[in-house]
């Protein structure tokens, strides 16, 4: 670590260096007695120190890997501010790093969180998820050769269930740094989201958000994509949301996912739903995957990504998909009747006024795609005894999309969760006439969180499907 990023990291130290020292010095009861009296030190405070205790095991651990010194310090920090993650996060590093038995590294961890840790739902909730494995996926970026590696850059691990974000940094020498946990995110990456980090870790995360999307790994239910390019539109929670429903709820469905042939995504913009579909299918002969977009960039993007989840399931022994990603706009024009298994989009769901100008944000607005689906192209390429298409949309089109729904052959049920989030556009909110429609007209919230400034909408995701569909059960649906 260089010693700019140490001195990000360890800000704490050189505002409060007699009280390190002197806690530094105590003893373990003899900190817990100290701690009893609240105006030894704020909880600001007492946060920063923690930072620092961290910081000096993390030396201590590179340095000498003594590892009586650097439990006694990663104690302290719990003991210090329990509610933080860090230590536990390193700690089980150092222990993983030292090759412990698995059977003494949950002994330590649990001993620790009992002991020091009050034993705090939240930390407890924290460490099964290092003891099962949840963040195994980190090896992949923790060495120089990782697959399109870039120095410096942020790793942001969602939940399955969207949850909770866990936010790491990895530095220029390819180690894996912890910055700390937001409880329910509503935006992938945002700044007024990073209160909750540290002082020294929201410096860091600043940084790192300053400098684009190309320096983030996303990763979510097992799938992983870095975005190399600022003019490709995502992957943000939405997407995410789509992702989670498809991976623990439609693709769960075994019936269904071994029924799927030929899957196509319209509108794929980053992959990242096209590379959890593909994976997801691997393993049987013939299966196919279609994404159609009409940004020549995104294409770009999804090839290479597809590309390389290809090239890794085949070297793990499984037969990949075929994954095909084509430029074009009117992409379900090429397959014949009943010929898609899987149909699946998270489109534009940004209405303009009436008189606005059309197609200025490809990316971001307009419902045009809604009526291929719902009435044109893609109730005629559905399978009608086993297709399902997914649409994500958001309670701004909530008024067109009833209209529709009024005139589909297709039935429909909503699947999964319902989702606020804030609408986090700029082109959007920048234009007063825009935004005033949206407020006035399309249920844009404005008060949602109380503080009157962030406007939110809901997102939810429809499963259609043709009425004699051979899955559906009893009550008509397939996904309750």
């Amino acid at each position: 670590m260089t010693q700019l990023e140490y001195e990000k990291v360890n800000g704490g130290i050189a505002r409060v260096p007699d009280m390190f020292n002197q806690i530094n010095l105590m003893s373990m009861p003899e900190l817990q007695q100290w701690l009893q009296d609240e105006t030894h030190a704020t909880p600001l405070m007492r946060q920063n120190l923690a930072e620092d205790f961290v910081e000096e095991a993390r030396f201590f651990h590179s340095d000498a890997k003594n590892f009586s010194l650097v439990l006694g310090l990663l104690r302290k920090a719990v003991l210090l501010a329990p509610a933080i993650l860090t230590p536990y996060f390193y700690l089980w590093q150092f222990l993983e790093a030292d090759q412990v038995a698995p059977t003494e590294i949950e002994h330590i961890l649990r001993r620790v969180v009992r002991d020091d840790g009050q034993s705090q739902p939240r930390s407890i909730a924290y460490i099964e998820g290092l003891l099962n494995g949840v963040y195994s996926f980190l090896q992949q970026f923790n060495h120089a050769d990782a697959v399109d590696q870039v120095s410096e850059r942020a790793v942001l691990h969602l939940a399955d269930d969207l949850s909770y974000e866990d936010i790491f940094y990895i530095d220029s020498l390819q180690q894996v740094h912890f910055l700390g946990r937001i409880d329910e995110p509503r935006l992938i990456y945002s700044s007024w989201q990073h209160s909750s980090l540290s002082p020294g870790a929201q410096t860091i995360a600043e940084e790192i958000m300053k400098r684009g999307k190309d320096n983030r790994i996303i990763h979510h239910c097992g799938t992983a994509l870095t975005v190399t390019s600022r003019a490709i539109f995502g992957p943000a929670i939405d997407t995410l949301l789509l992702n989670q429903i498809i991976v623990h709820i439609v693709l769960k469905h075994a019936v269904f996912r071994a029924a799927v042939d030929t899957a196509v995504e319209i509108g794929p913009g980053s992959g990242f739903l096209m590379l959890t579909t593909a994976r997801l299918l691997a393993g049987r002969e013939g299966v196919r995957c279609f994404g159609f977009d009409i940004a020549p960039t995104a294409c770009h993007h999804s090839r290479h990504a597809s590309s390389l989840l290809t090239t890794e399931l085949i070297a793990a022994g499984q037969i990949a998909p075929t994954i095909s990603i084509v430029e074009d706009g009117a992409g379900l024009l090429r397959f014949a009747d009943g010929e898609v298994d899987f149909l699946y989009t998270n489109p534009p769901y940004i209405p303009r006024p009436p008189s606005g100008e059309r197609d200025v944000y490809g990316a971001i607005e307009g419902v045009s795609i809604y009526q291929e689906l719902l009435l044109h192209a893609g109730p005629r390429v559905l399978n009608r005894q086993r297709g399902v298409a997914l649409l994500l949309y958001s309670s701004l089109t909530n008024e067109v999309l009833q209209e529709l729904l009024r005139s589909t052959p297709l039935c429909h049920e909503l699947v999964g969760p319902e989702l606020t989030v804030p609408l986090d556009l700029h082109e959007v909110l920048a234009d007063p006439a825009w935004s005033a429609d949206l407020r006035r007209n399309r249920g844009l919230i404005r008060n949602y969180t109380g503080d009157g400034k962030v406007r939110h909408h809901s997102l939810r995701v429809l499963a259609l499907y043709w009425p004699e569909n051979v899955l559906r059960q009893e009550n008509g649906r397939i996904f309750s």
